[in-house]
């Protein structure tokens, strides 16, 4: 194919493979039993295993705080690589009494050569991914890799800089890969945001949170492939989500739009994202911490097995989005619109309190007078059901009715008793969490800039059961 981007992943892959085989390395700190040891590096899944083997055998103090003599850092060196693990990174040891002494310590993080990270450079993550994802909601191209061209490539930008987003099947080792690739130079940590900024988009449309184990590629842009990478490390960031909850489906969507005879405009209404809004929902993600803990609320709670559990995580991220889209427009969600009026009313109100204070405690003085202050702030079910409205969200009576339980579950009760024994309530307790994830799905993607269909699991779901259109399984914000 002419047009296919060409991606070389063969270098990335085995420096990946090398830097998970046994070897050996000299020890560089000089301190205590650590002088002139030797140390053999080893990979397990989701942290390296260092294990130092020791002549010396170490005082009462070594031993009893063996971290103390790092000094912040384990450095390893082995050629012309220096690896260094971080002691905030070391996540357990184990210790002998032999001879040799031998100390093994657990990291979750290595790093080759990390002073040319001070340096900006090109930067390649790399993500072993159990199959291939679904990619048709992004801005998809052809890419090429070694023989075979396939259309799971994107890219978007962040913060100014372009990144490629792609996947490789490689069948002669049977393993799956997710890559992420910096088009230009920049510092690690940037990077590093960038790539987290993209798993996330990941999360959030496709249901996969994709975690694990981490490696990142660093290498000089302008240089040839074969002189290898300036700095390769390896970071455990958390166990993958794999929900397969796929919220945007343009073939789903085109699919049912035809079977109900409405596909007029079904290729505009079901088409994935461009470019430009898929850099805004980028944009709106990057160095948000409020939305990217609701997208790993959203994401834990599609995982969680305990259907009261799951309602409660949904509902405090539900929450946590409405404030945040409350903060935004205040004063376009207040009961009052003139700000001078809702001042005279409340003042009012405070002159009748203080007419009739004496036949009232001071505590209920208090409890009345701060509810008289924040007299123009809607009540927390209104919040929610504006907090749609004032992005534009249509709700329907049931999807009302759903947020109003959430208050339930943050308190960590349920609308239904025993379901437990009762496979009907169970039904319905679960098409509920499916109705409360579609909605915070609606008002996150809305509130970032997304603007198209949504394919609407409870609908399908009910829909089945009831033997009945009940709700279209497809819904446009």
């Amino acid at each position: 194919m002419k047009d296919a981007v060409e991606k070389k992943v063969h270098y990335i892959i085995e420096a990946c493979d090398n830097l998970k085989k046994e070897a050996a390395y000299h020890i560089l700190n000089e301190e205590g039993f650590l002088k002139d040891s030797k140390a053999i590096l080893s990979y397990n899944e989701n942290d390296f295993k260092i294990q130092i083997i020791s002549s010396k055998h170490p005082t009462k103090e070594e031993f009893d705080d063996p971290f103390k003599l790092l000094n912040g850092k384990l450095k390893l060196k082995k050629n012309e690589r220096n690896v260094v693990a971080n002691v905030e990174d070391i996540k357990s040891l184990t210790q002998t009494l032999s001879d040799p002494f031998i100390t093994t310590y657990f990291t979750r993080s290595v790093v080759v050569d990390e002073e040319e990270l001070k340096n900006k450079l090109q930067h390649t993550a790399l993500i072993e991914i159990d199959e291939m994802p679904n990619f048709s909601a992004f801005p998809v191209k052809a890419v090429k890799i070694g023989s075979i061209t396939h259309y799971r490539y994107f890219n978007i930008l962040i913060n100014g800089v372009t990144y490629d987003c792609y996947c490789h099947e490689n069948k002669d080792l049977n393993k799956t890969y997710l890559f992420i690739e910096s088009m230009a130079e920049v510092v690690i940590e940037e990077f590093k945001e960038c790539a987290d900024v993209i798993l996330n988009c990941i999360a959030v449309f496709n249901g996969d949170w994709y975690r694990d184990d981490l490696f990142i590629y660093s290498r000089k842009i302008d240089e040839e492939e074969w002189k290898g990478y300036k700095s390769f490390q390896f970071h455990f960031v958390g166990k993958s989500i794999i929900a397969k909850y796929k919220i945007c489906d343009s073939l789903r969507c085109s699919q049912y739009l035809e079977h109900i005879g409405q596909n007029k405009n079904s290729k505009k209404l079901c088409a994935g994202m461009d470019f430009e809004i898929f850099s805004t929902i980028a944009a709106k993600i990057y160095k948000n911490s409020k939305i990217k803990r609701i997208i790993e609320l959203l994401i834990e709670g599609s995982s969680a097995k305990n259907l009261v559990l799951r309602a409660s995580v949904y509902s405090v991220a539900i929450e946590t989005l409405t404030n945040i889209v409350y903060n935004e427009n205040e004063q376009a969600l207040k009961p009052i619109d003139d700000e001078k009026l809702a001042q005279k009313v409340s003042q009012k109100l405070l002159e009748v309190i203080d007419e009739y204070s004496t036949f009232m405690t001071d505590e209920a003085i208090n409890i009345l007078t701060k509810k008289i202050n924040n007299i123009n702030k809607p009540v927390n079910v209104d919040r929610l059901t504006k907090s749609f409205s004032i992005l534009g969200i249509k709700l329907n009576d049931h999807d009302e009715n759903t947020l109003r339980t959430r208050n339930k579950f943050l308190h960590g009760s349920t609308p239904f008793k025993n379901f437990e024994i009762d496979k009907e309530k169970e039904n319905e307790f679960i098409l509920l969490t499916t109705k409360l994830r579609l909605l915070i799905c609606m008002l996150l993607l809305k509130y970032l800039g997304y603007k198209g269909h949504i394919y609407n699991f409870y609908g399908h779901s009910k829909s089945i059961e009831a033997k009945s259109l009940i709700e279209h399984f497809v819904r446009f914000i």
